[in-house]
């Protein structure tokens, strides 16, 4: 496996393709980032999550560990919560974003 280089996204692939593991990795995309930017740069907490699935975890776990994760940030720095897409334009983003926010409201409420 190769330790540097540009590495397409290939979703959980990605591992097979170099490891990851104890290294600091920059994600380049053409969408997302506005967001991310917008509130990193006004101080707020940035918490990202993926229902994808990734070595290990299936996409049902990695969904929860997200929101169990920003949800406890919210707390902690008892903030209000907002859930984005990483684009507008792809179906699985909006669908992704929605389904975290769900699962957020379950936990909470349920």
């Amino acid at each position: 496996k190769q330790e540097v280089g540009i590495y397409p996204n290939q979703g959980a692939e990605i591992s097979r393709l170099v490891d990851l593991k104890d290294k600091i990795v920059v994600a380049v995309t053409d969408c997302g980032g506005a967001a991310f930017d917008t509130a990193f740069n006004a101080g707020a907490s940035v918490v990202t999550g993926t229902i994808a699935r990734t070595p290990g975890r299936t996409g049902w776990e990695n969904a929860r560990a997200a929101v169990e994760r920003a949800s406890r940030i919210a707390e902690k720095e008892g903030t209000g919560i907002t859930f984005v897409a990483a684009s507008g334009k792809a179906l699985e983003d909006v669908l992704a974003a929605n389904y975290l926010a769900e699962q957020f409201l379950l936990q909470r409420f349920h």
